[in-house]
């Protein structure tokens, strides 16, 4: 069959799912003016203006990996730009912020920038984050938010494995979005055996539809579209329009996209409906196909009934065929384009109890994660004791008194950094950092945070020396024995020579 503008028109459609899919909620059918009059020339073979089929651009990077980009808030966003101007302490301590407040994705950050930064020293290490991340949402959840926040550090080495080995956890438990991550990312694991699980069957897109011969790669696109993830199936229905070698699969390309607008995509509706008006796509009868993606795609988008004039306009779209403009054709794509709506929206709203759910376990213990922060940070690194006393001083940590913790762990940090009794300067410098407290101005509240910051700093230094003296042991043990190791060599040697 000879490539009409209709089917180029699908075929752009399906490829700007593939490069740059939006959300299922609100989203804008980028394939298709939204307004009628556009809609209709949009629609109707060889009226396109000379620029062609204006594609939507996605808002920012997260609609690519991200399974719902609105769960990045508008503060993440900023501290996210800030990091990439270079100020990282103070992206990262933005961040920490919003992990106290229950953000996972900054939670999973956390863990991103202290991998990526491993030579600065940190509160804590990015294994504190990530064992926490995976403990409050599970394998499934916590392996595909903390594959999307290592991806969001692409650009260096270990934080894109790390992303790839998130992903893959992610994916083997069936989660939709870790599955599509483990296919993003399976370059990162090229070098790795992949056996194909023998459960559940999986037949993987042949090789001749898509840029990739790894196995793992189209293993995991296809499970990922098989199970109804939406952005799978888009993309495999665009692999199967646009193969690498042959002729395009239509059956396959429209199965894939049916799961894909039947699991809330809207461009995979309107290029559905495309498919059946131009004829290509044949599992419906052509009209049926037609007005009930149409539709379909209508009440994705805007959640409400279709206008009259939106109707009016779908059927002067196809004016040339008149079995389309019968009544009795519409109002059975109407009611099939509804039903198929509300089972989605069924679907979804399950979907998001279960994640909401999910979310709300994990807040409730926010406060066991903030307990081991706290206690991680009491290893006699100055990084550590400056974040307790910052806790204190805004309230989060609650074992000690505001005043007393803040002053106790910025004068224990200035002892381990300097390893002297602080200066008079700096224990002022302090008291008016924290002015607006009156209890923080009293005499002997720092009076007691110095003796107990003393104190601790002892403790510490007692510890460390015992733990060096208990190194220096066991080297000296090892050292005693070197004569047994060059002798073993030299009998080695001899065996070797005499062998030869």
């Amino acid at each position: 069959m000879k490539k009409s503008f209709w089917l180029l028109l699908l075929a752009v459609c399906m490829t700007a799912l593939a490069a740059a899919p939006g959300r299922a909620e609100g989203v804008h059918g980028g394939c298709f003016p939204s307004d009628t009059a556009g809609t209709e020339n949009a629609a109707r073979p060889g009226t396109a203006s000379s620029a062609g089929p204006e594609l939507s651009q996605p808002d920012d990077q997260y609609d690519s990996l991200y399974d719902d980009a609105g769960v990045i808030t508008p503060a993440f966003k900023r501290l996210e730009a800030l990091y990439k101007t270079g100020d990282i302490r103070e992206a990262y301590a933005g961040w920490l912020q919003l992990a106290r407040q229950g953000d996972m994705f900054a939670m999973a950050t956390l863990a991103a920038v202290s991998r990526a930064h491993a030579g600065q020293v940190w509160p804590v290490p990015p294994e504190f984050w990530e064992n926490w991340i995976l403990a409050l949402l599970g394998e499934g959840e916590g392996g595909y938010v903390l594959g999307v926040q290592y991806a969001m550090l692409n650009g260096q080495r270990e934080p894109a494995v790390k992303s790839g080995e998130f992903f893959l956890q992610s994916a083997r438990t069936g989660h939709w979005a870790g599955m599509y991550g483990a296919f993003v990312t399976v370059r990162e694991r090229e070098n790795a055996s992949f056996t194909l699980p023998a459960t559940p069957p999986v037949a993987p897109i042949p090789t001749r539809f898509i840029d990739d011969r790894n196995d793992e790669a189209r293993y995991w696109l296809t499970k990922a579209a098989d199970t109804g993830y939406w952005k799978a199936a888009g993309l495999l229905a665009a692999y199967c329009v646009n193969p690498r070698k042959g002729t395009a699969d239509y059956a396959r390309a429209e199965h894939y996209a049916v799961i894909a607008a039947e699991n809330g995509s809207v461009e995979s509706a309107l290029a559905l409906g495309t498919g059946y008006a131009e004829g290509i796509f044949q599992n419906r009868a052509r009209c049926d196909g037609y007005f009930t993606y149409m539709l379909l795609a209508d009440r994705l988008r805007y959640h409400s009934d279709p206008s009259i004039g939106r109707i009016s306009s779908l059927i002067r779209h196809i004016k040339s065929n008149p079995e389309c403009q019968e009544a009795d054709t519409v109002a059975a794509a109407l009611a099939e384009s509804k039903r198929l709506y509300e089972i989605w929206k069924s679907r979804r709203a399950g979907q998001q109890r279960e994640k909401a759910a999910l979310y709300a376990r994990a807040a409730k213990r926010l406060p066991e994660v903030v307990a081991a922060y706290e206690k991680a940070l009491e290893n006699g690194s100055v990084e550590s004791a400056l974040a307790l006393g910052t806790g204190y001083a805004e309230g989060i940590f609650q074992n000690r008194a505001r005043c007393d913790g803040y002053f106790t762990y910025m004068l224990l940090a200035d002892r381990l950094r300097y390893h002297s009794d602080p200066s008079i300067g700096r224990i002022s410098s302090l008291i008016r950092h924290i002015k607006s407290n009156p209890e923080c101005q009293e005499a002997d509240t720092v009076a007691a945070a110095l003796a107990e910051s003393k104190r601790l700093y002892e403790i510490w230094k007692s510890r460390r020396a015992g733990q060096q003296r208990e190194k220096a042991a066991l080297y000296a043990r090892a050292a005693k024995r070197l004569p047994e190791v060059v002798a073993a060599y030299e009998k080695a040697l001899h065996e070797g020579a005499v062998r030869h």
